[in-house]
């Protein structure tokens, strides 16, 4: 049925919508409403039947069909779609609520300015992939190279070699970052798990080498130097306090060099941290990644939580600064 909504009633002048009961001309096709043409009888233009008049629209007219918006990527689906066209959002699980559509939209305009900043390179046929020093159809651990990308996001390029090079060769290279900030490093990696248990491991140990040798060795030492004349030169100084040293109780001199034993364990662990830390960064990257598809509906939603739990953490570095800054302060004045 044609839709006349909008068009006048050429008796009455009024305009026609869409709860009027309207009536055609069977000849020149041109609407009334009928209560009108019954009044009137005929029609308007039947004079001009005969010179081949016929009514034309004033009001163009398209039919519309409904149409579904998704509330995940705001695309207009067929009013009768099961799921999502474009992001397979299921639509025969609830209906969607205009409450819901507004929410999407503002969740939408929210993180598309984020995500447009963050990912300019993450997406297929970017400069990364363009250059040709990866192929974004390859995979790594069965994922994509292009979504170890969003997760990595920082040195992409050094951390995607050395994860290939890991699968293929079960080997990988010394990490000097990881060397040298040790737990910092994997918190900055948002690896906060192994980053939480390596700082406790080595304040610990360097709490405990620091509160034995204030408590214990210097006490052990003061003692010995007592003993030891003041005539003596160095070298022989140094020969006869290892002397007194060792000859004291075997407890005092567990204690004397526990210090340096808990340092040691600080050092190994930074050692440990720099040989391990590329093969235990790719193990938590591929935890993640899956953790993050699992969990999301769509790519839209797993680009946000790339965003949230991917790339780094550059407020660790401000902590380490900071931190270093308040360690030297403390040398100069203590």
């Amino acid at each position: 049925m044609v839709d006349f909504t909008g068009e006048f009633c050429s008796e009455c002048n009024d305009k026609i919508d869409n709860s009027s009961d309207v009536v055609v001309c069977p000849i020149c096709g041109t609407p009334y409403h009928r209560h009108c043409y019954g009044k009137a009888g005929r029609c308007k233009y039947e004079e001009s039947h005969k010179k081949g008049y016929v009514w034309k629209r004033k009001v163009s007219f398209k039919k519309k069909e409904q149409e579904l918006k998704c509330p995940s990527c705001l695309h207009n689906n067929p009013n009768n779609a099961i799921c999502c066209e474009k992001c397979n959002f299921s639509f025969a699980e609830k209906k969607v609520s205009n409450k819901q559509l507004e929410e999407a939209s503002e969740l939408k305009n929210r993180f598309s300015e984020e995500i447009s900043k963050n990912f300019v390179k993450l997406s297929v046929g970017s400069d990364l992939f363009s250059s040709n020093a990866f192929n974004s159809k390859e995979k790594l651990k069965g994922i994509e190279l292009k979504v170890w990308v969003k997760c990595i996001q920082e040195n992409v390029m050094y951390y995607i070699s050395e994860f290939k090079k890991i699968e293929l060769t079960n080997k990988c290279r010394f990490n000097f970052s990881a060397f040298f900030f040790a737990g910092f490093w994997f918190l900055y990696r948002k690896c906060g798990r192994i980053g939480r248990i390596m700082l406790m491991f080595m304040g610990i140990s360097s709490f405990a080498a620091e509160f034995i040798q204030v408590i214990f060795g210097s006490r052990i030492s003061e003692e010995i130097l007592n003993r030891i004349p003041n005539n003596i030169k160095l070298p022989e100084r140094v020969l006869v306090f290892y002397n007194e040293l060792f000859n004291l109780p075997l407890w005092q001199v567990f204690l004397y060099f526990l210090p340096g034993l808990a340092a040691s364990f600080y050092f190994a662990a930074m050692v440990f941290c720099g040989k391990f830390a590329n093969k235990w960064y790719m193990k938590e990257c591929e935890k993640k990644i899956k953790k993050i598809q699992r969990d999301s509906k769509n790519s839209k939603e797993i680009d946000e939580k790339f965003l949230i739990f991917g790339g780094v953490t550059s407020s660790v570095i401000w902590l380490v600064a900071s931190l270093t800054t308040f360690l030297l302060l403390l040398l100069c004045f203590f």
